[in-house]
C-alpha cells in the first residue's frame, strides 16, 4: 500500500508516524497482507496537478490532502463521492485508473467524539463556528446529520462565497436555523450553552495566532478546536479555565486517517473505523508524545 499527504506546508506533519501507528490495526480487519509506505510531499498550488499525477504514475494507492489545498484536488480526481461534494472539499483521495475523492474529515470528527464524549453525546442549540474553508464545512456538515441548533453563527476573516456556501447549504437543508456571518472583529453577546467549532488555521504552529474568541467560553459551553499542533490550542486553554468540555483535533485526525486507510481499501465511502475506544486512546497517547518531543 503505497499512500501520500499532499499539502502546502508538511513538514510538522505527524501523518507519517500516524498511519503507520494505525496501520496493523487497519490491515488485521481487512485481511491486507501489504506493508505501508506513506510520506508528505509539499507543493505550491501550481504543482498540484503534476504532484497527483506523478503519484498516479508510481501507483500510488491513495493520498490525504491538506491545507490549502482540500478544495482544489477535486478537480485532479474523476469521481467524487457524496461526502466530499456536500462539503467542497476533499481529504481524501484514492488513487488508480479512477481516482475517487472522498472526505472523511466529518466522519472522523464525530467518531472521535464519540470516543471522547460517548455514542450518545449532545451538543448545545446554539453553534459558533470559526471559519468557513473545508474542513469548516466537513465539520459542520457532519454535526449537522447527527443534531440540528437552533443558531448558528458563522465566524470570518471577511465576508466570501466560502461563507456563502455554508450559509446557503443551512438555509436550504435546515430552514429552521437562524444564520449569521460576522468577522472575528465583531464581539458576540454570550448565551449558555454555546459549542464552538474552531476551523480555522489559526493557532496551529507556524500559523497566525489565535486572536481570541468573539465572546466568552461558559463552563456548560463546549469547545472543539480542528488544529491537532499543538495539542493544547490557545482555546482550548481557554476553555480549560472554566473546565468547559473540549476536544483538540488530534482524535480527529486519527479518526480520519483509519478511515482513508479503509478507503483505499475498499473504495466504499461508507466503511467505517475498525479502532477501538481503547486502541483510539493508545494511538492518541503515543503521537501527543511525538507532538511534545518536537
Amino acid at each position: 500500500m503505497k499512500a501520500a499527504l499532499i499539502g502546502g506546508s508538511v513538514a510538522h506533519s505527524i501523518s507519517p508516524q500516524l498511519h503507520q501507528a494505525i496501520w496493523p490495526i487497519i490491515a488485521k480487519s481487512t485481511s491486507c497482507k501489504e506493508q505501508l509506505t506513506y510520506e508528505a510531499l509539499e507543493c505550491t498550488l501550481a504543482e498540484l496537478r503534476p504532484t497527483f499525477d506523478l503519484l498516479r504514475s508510481k501507483g500510488f494507492n491513495g493520498a490525504n490532502v491538506t491545507f490549502p489545498y482540500k478544495e482544489s484536488i477535486i478537480e485532479c480526481c474523476d469521481e467524487v463521492t457524496a461526502a466530499a461534494s456536500l462539503s467542497r472539499s476533499s481529504n481524501c483521495i484514492a488513487i488508480g485508473p479512477k481516482s475517487i475523492a472522498h472526505s472523511t474529515d466529518g466522519r472522523g470528527l464525530i467518531t472521535a467524539l464519540q470516543h471522547e464524549w460517548g455514542h450518545s453525546f449532545a451538543l448545545p442549540d446554539r453553534w459558533i463556528v470559526y471559519g468557513a474553508g473545508g474542513g469548516a464545512r466537513a465539520a459542520l456538515i457532519a454535526l449537522l446529520e447527527i443534531q440540528m441548533p437552533m443558531n448558528v453563527c458563522i465566524v470570518v476573516r471577511n465576508e466570501t462565497s466560502r461563507s456563502s456556501s455554508i450559509t446557503g447549504l443551512i438555509e436550504l437543508e435546515y430552514p429552521d436555523c437562524a444564520i449569521e456571518t460576522v468577522t472575528f472583529e465583531k464581539q458576540v453577546e454570550h448565551r449558555s450553552p454555546t459549542l464552538h467549532l474552531q476551523a480555522t488555521p489559526r493557532g496551529q504552529r507556524g500559523q497566525e495566532i489565535w486572536s481570541g474568541s468573539v465572546c466568552p467560553i461558559g463552563a456548560d459551553d463546549s469547545v472543539i478546536d480542528l488544529v491537532y499542533n499543538p495539542v493544547e490550542t490557545a482555546i482550548l486553554l481557554e476553555a480549560a479555565k472554566t473546565g468547559t468540555r473540549r476536544l483538540g483535533g488530534l482524535g480527529m485526525l486519527i479518526e480520519q486517517a483509519a478511515l482513508s486507510q479503509m478507503f483505499w481499501i475498499t473504495r466504499d465511502p461508507k466503511a467505517i473505523s475498525p479502532l477501538s475506544r481503547d486502541q483510539y486512546f493508545d494511538i492518541k497517547q503515543r503521537m501527543s508524545l511525538i507532538l511534545a518531543a518536537n
